[in-house]
């Protein structure tokens, strides 16, 4: 276990103690020295400020999501897809009629770019 000191007996301790004394010229010579150095090549870019969003921005982006989810329960619930969607899906097609695609990223590693 470590002996360690508890905040009362710190502050008693620190309390004996005084500050160090520091040479005399001290601050003119630590004066001297930093304004003897050269400039820093280090370059403060101004900071942009920050933007507050406001708070119902951020939602705007959760409509479209929310239609999604929505859509999705309603296609669920009924346990088909509407008429108006069946004829947008692929889900019917092979992939003979689709191809797979790899056709064509072979065409164009090669060059062919029609």
């Amino acid at each position: 276990m470590e002996n360690r000191f508890t905040d009362k007996e710190l502050d008693k301790l620190l309390a004996a103690t005084k500050p160090p004394k520091l040479p005399d010229g001290f601050a003119d010579r630590l004066q001297a020295k930093l304004q003897a150095q050269s400039t820093s090549n280090v370059i403060a870019f101004p900071q942009k400020k920050p933007v507050a969003i406001h708070s119902r921005r951020g939602w705007l982006s959760a409509i479209p999501l929310a239609a999604s989810l929505a859509a999705g329960i309603y296609i669920g619930a009924i346990g088909a897809l509407p008429e108006s969607f069946e004829g947008t899906l692929l889900a019917d097609a092979t992939e003979t009629e689709l191809g797979t695609g790899i056709e064509d990223v072979e065409s164009i590693l090669n060059g062919d770019l029609s």
